[in-house]
């Protein structure tokens, strides 16, 4: 209960639905070119999927196209595009409204403190004029979310390119580079994507308090002018974007490679991921977001990412494994880079997670055919979980769901085999 990361504050209404999907589904590989100079093989790759399901009113379509270029032994170049879809689930079309109550801040509120075009626009959406800036409201807002039946499949199209190296002066090596752009629309999102954008758009200069305004319709206020509930029922709203690359390193060599006695192998696997844009938009009046080096409230949505967790730029994870006979040793490094809260507008005690280095050592042991042995610790130098003060994120958890909670831990397990 004291990180929030337990279930159970909010009811949860029991979710009863269905639909029937049909589909057909075709793909194909065409050679164009073989043994050629500086073309080993070029090949196209087709495929396409045409889907039927109850709850659309139109079929849906998906295709792909791809190919790659063996330009020789050592060289392969390939690139892909997709059309792809997601359907929307059974809770996401039926699932009851539900109330939670998020961190927010009304605008028309003391707590708000409106300025001239604010307390005009908190007027013009039907709020009396002695009632603007005085409103006592709570630091959370009650919002109904739940499921929406007409919902549509969520549309992306996803570009990649790159190359993989195999040099032949080095035997087991290999280098794999690609360069990825993936683009979501029609994401299923609790409307306005968050409590939040939903009172700063409707009390913004764009709709300036409009009472005919679906933003402002969403919010419904007591007599006393404070709010009762917001209502953000899902819709096919957002637009989500992630660009970046990708680059792998795999080796593997014999320790007789390198002059030293024949006790094993190590294979060594690493890749690294530099991700420079994670952009969303939860519907066309609302900001875009990029949350790349960042966590947070403000990056923080019902459905994409509901509790803001961070997303490091630079990501990297290294393997290396000795192995010889029946047992095998294993070292495992994994970085995360540093991120800052993205609300620029409030400063908070905990600004900023710094970079984590998490070291797992194991080894293993292969008893019999039947019996394995597997022990070791993971965080072996005891990285420490972020702590986070209050507001600092939607749960004010740390985000286990990324960094390890737990700290240096021992373990030892058997796996036995009938």
């Amino acid at each position: 209960m004291a990180v929030g990361n337990v279930t159970g504050f909010n009811a949860s209404p029991p979710v009863s639905g269905d639909f029937d999907t049909y589909e057909l589904y075709g793909e194909t590989l065409i050679p164009i070119v073989k043994d050629l100079p500086f073309a080993q093989s070029v090949n196209l790759e087709l495929a396409g999927r045409i889907a039927d399901y109850s709850t659309q009113d139109k079929l849906t379509k998906t295709f792909k196209i791809a190919g790659d270029w063996a330009i020789n032994d050592d060289l392969r170049l390939r690139a892909s595009f997709n059309r792809a879809i997601r359907t929307p689930s059974v809770g996401e079309l039926f699932q009851p409204l539900g109330n939670g109550f998020p961190t927010s801040t009304d605008p028309c509120s003391a707590r708000g403190a409106p300025n001239a075009q604010v307390r005009q626009a908190c007027i013009n959406s039907g709020l009396a004029a002695n009632l603007v800036g005085t409103i006592a409201a709570n630091a959370q807002t009650q919002t109904l979310n739940g499921g929406n039946p007409n919902l549509e499949p969520e549309v992306a199209e996803t570009f990649t390119a790159g190359f993989v190296y195999q040099p032949s002066f080095i035997p087991r090596l290999a280098i794999t580079v690609d360069y990825y752009d993936i683009s979501i629309e029609k994401v299923i999102t609790s409307f306005g994507g968050s409590t939040q954008s939903i009172m700063n758009i409707c009390y913004g200069s764009t709709v300036n308090g409009n009472a005919a305004s679906p933003y402002c319709q969403a919010i419904r206020r007591l007599p006393n002018g404070s709010i009762d509930f917001v209502q953000a029922a899902n819709v096919n709203g957002g637009f989500l974007k992630n660009e970046g690359i990708d680059v792998g390193v795999s080796y593997r060599f014999d320790l007789t490679d390198v002059g030293l006695p024949d006790v094993g192998g190590i294979s060594i696997k690493s890749l690294y991921t530099n991700s420079w844009k994670n952009s969303f938009q939860p519907d066309a009046l609302a900001s875009v977001k990029n949350c790349i080096d960042q966590f947070g409230s403000t990056c923080a949505n019902t459905n994409i990412n509901p509790q803001g967790v961070p997303l490091p730029r630079h990501k990297l994870r290294t393997a290396i494994n000795w192995s010889y006979e029946n047992v095998g040793l294993n070292l495992v490094w994994s970085f995360l880079d540093d991120v800052r809260d993205g609300n620029d507008a409030t400063t908070y005690v905990v600004e900023k997670i710094g970079v984590k280095n998490y070291i797992d050592l194991s080894a293993d042991w292969k008893v019999t055919d039947n019996v394995n042995l597997t022990g070791g610790v993971r965080n072996l130098t005891q990285e420490s979980y972020p702590i986070l003060a209050g507001n600092a994120s939607p749960s004010n958890s740390g985000f286990p769901a990324v960094y390890d909670v737990l700290g240096r831990m021992f373990f030892i397990n058997a796996t036995l085999k009938y």
